[in-house]
């Protein structure tokens, strides 16, 4: 019953969710919307967090993508051609995120046969002095739509 109202995380979640919850504690101390603010961070690690073997295809597509079948071409070559653009143009989808040159963008795929699941992997990176998460997720993001 529990499992489905809370579906198991990923290990590295929980020690990102206790920390959430500690802060959240705190922040309802100094300020009752700031408490509010704080669990909507602890539900937003939950579910960034969440397992990805939720999102499952079949065995009938995993073949034909991995195999280079589809009819519309080649899905992996647009999944990564999307996840680079997207990206590059994170400033216009995310308000108050500031346009970074960015050096390298390069999406890799992983197989896994044994679940049917393919894994994406984002690697970005730029020579200012800012970190660029938000364009590695928004290309992993867009990439697995």
């Amino acid at each position: 019953m529990l499992d489905k109202i809370f579906p198991k995380i990923h290990n590295e979640g929980y020690k990102f969710i206790v920390i959430f919850i500690f802060a959240t504690i705190i922040l309802y101390f100094i300020s009752g919307f700031l408490g509010f603010i704080g669990l909507v961070l602890t539900i937003w690690c939950y579910y960034f967090f969440r397992d990805p073997e939720r999102i499952s295809i079949n065995n009938e597509n995993y073949l034909m993508i991995k195999d280079n079948q589809m009819k519309k071409g080649n899905v992996i070559n647009i999944a990564q051609l999307a996840g680079i653009t997207a990206s590059k143009k994170t400033h216009d989808l995310i308000p108050l995120c500031h346009q970074i040159p960015i050096n390298k963008v390069d999406l890799s795929f992983e197989f896994d046969d044994a679940n049917n699941k393919i894994s994406i992997i984002s690697y970005v990176s730029t020579d200012w002095k800012t970190g660029v998460e938000m364009e590695a997720l928004v290309a992993v993001s867009v990439a697995s739509l």
